[in-house]
């Protein structure tokens, strides 16, 4: 990883510490704001502002959104992420 996005991460990261069981992300659609997901048992603690996750979006669409931010406010509607993508270099 380039040294700039070594350092965003990182400032997101900090900023936020990764602890919480929600995560507010950004998905590549026209409805603006955040979409808040509920995070799976064995991705607490790996999910942080900046990663890419794996989300379902409506009753068939699957989509990868960027996380915002992670946290404990639990919201009135909720969905579940369903993965992080795991690349290969």
């Amino acid at each position: 990883m380039p040294d700039d996005l070594k350092a965003i991460s990182s400032y997101f990261f900090s900023m936020n510490n990764a602890v919480g069981h929600y995560a507010d992300v950004i998905l590549p659609l026209p409805p603006e704001g955040c979409f808040t997901y509920l995070i799976p048992d064995e991705l607490l603690g790996k999910v942080s502002p900046g990663m890419r996750v794996v989300v379902q979006f409506g009753a068939k669409k699957f989509y990868s959104a960027i996380v915002r931010l992670v946290h404990d406010n639990k919201p009135e509607k909720v969905a579940l992420i369903l993965s992080q993508p795991t690349f290969t270099t």
